[in-house]
């Protein structure tokens, strides 16, 4: 049986409704709850902390009565947000604005695509596959005959092994943006997408993204990289209890290691939005 998507003429099979199962997220859950010291009220102020410009009274008492580590993990935040909120430490730079909004844009539109038709469970390693060729295929293939250019061209950049939805672009550029805006359905589904739900949906998954960096805080304590913040720290004539070394790796850690994946803030998101919407704004302005 097959269904039309929005009247595309895209032909695609309907069945069974599949769904996640989210056991990944428990397993998560369940090794911080085994960490004796995870508190709740960490996560909630870190949630606070990144969907606020500054924190209530009632927020900061909360604060102090954080035990050590989870107050070092709090302030490492704070003081890495406030510096790039305030200009003074790395912005992101305009490729990770693009990555950050069209990636989610694709992934929304895609699902949309397969919450509409389903596909049989003997399909389901091609569903994805065939689920983003018709995303292309519905928003891209007007454009593309009207611009004479292949629709791969409008394939998101990807590192994808699959020859089929790669395209010959490496970044999601200026140039990029500025081909996919050529579609007039998608450039209007992608401003509704920025302005109604790209800050809800992310606030959404922000915690378990956030359960996800603590995890990897933990296992960052357990490397020899401690050892030799120890041994500097001896080296200056300290000689630090072991929390002491823990939370110093932690700060380090949070503050200055590239693979600590901090959620994006409030302010992050809305800078990201922004942008897109500016750079919509002026290509309609110029193909007036």
């Amino acid at each position: 049986m097959t269904c039309d998507f929005f009247g595309s003429g895209v032909s695609m099979e309907k069945g069974e409704v599949e769904t996640e199962t989210g056991l990944g997220q428990e397993i998560l859950q369940a090794e911080l709850e085994a960490r004796g010291d995870m508190s709740a009220a960490l996560e909630t102020l870190l949630e606070a902390l990144l969907s606020k410009s500054e924190l209530n009274d009632q927020e900061l008492q909360q604060v102090d009565q954080l035990s050590d580590i989870d107050k070092t993990i709090f302030y490492a935040m704070m003081e890495r947000k406030n510096s790039q909120n305030s200009g003074k430490g790395r912005k992101k730079r305009e490729e990770e604005l693009n990555k950050f909004v069209l990636k989610k844009a694709f992934k929304q539109f895609t699902r949309q695509v397969a919450n509409y038709c389903k596909p049989k469970r003997s399909q389901k390693r091609k569903a994805n596959e065939k689920n983003q060729r018709n995303l292309y295929e519905f928003y891209f293939r007007k454009t593309a005959m009207r611009l004479k250019i292949s629709i791969e061209n409008f394939f998101l950049p990807n590192r994808s092994k699959n020859p089929k939805l790669k395209s010959g672009l490496q970044s999601l550029n200026a140039s990029y943006i500025n081909l996919v805006l050529n579609s007039d359905e998608f450039r209007a589904k992608l401003k509704q997408f920025v302005t109604e739900e790209l800050l809800q949906g992310y606030r959404a998954k922000r915690p378990q993204k956030m359960r996800k960096l603590l995890q990897s805080v933990w296992r960052w304590c357990k490397r020899p990289q401690v050892k030799m913040i120890k041994d500097e720290m001896n080296a200056k004539g300290f000689t630090p209890a072991s929390q002491d070394v823990d939370k110093e790796a932690v700060r380090k850690y949070i503050l200055a290691n590239s693979k600590a994946k901090i959620p994006w803030s409030d302010f992050e998101v809305r800078e990201a939005t922004d942008h897109i919407l500016q750079i919509i704004t002026s290509f309609e302005l110029e193909h007036k």
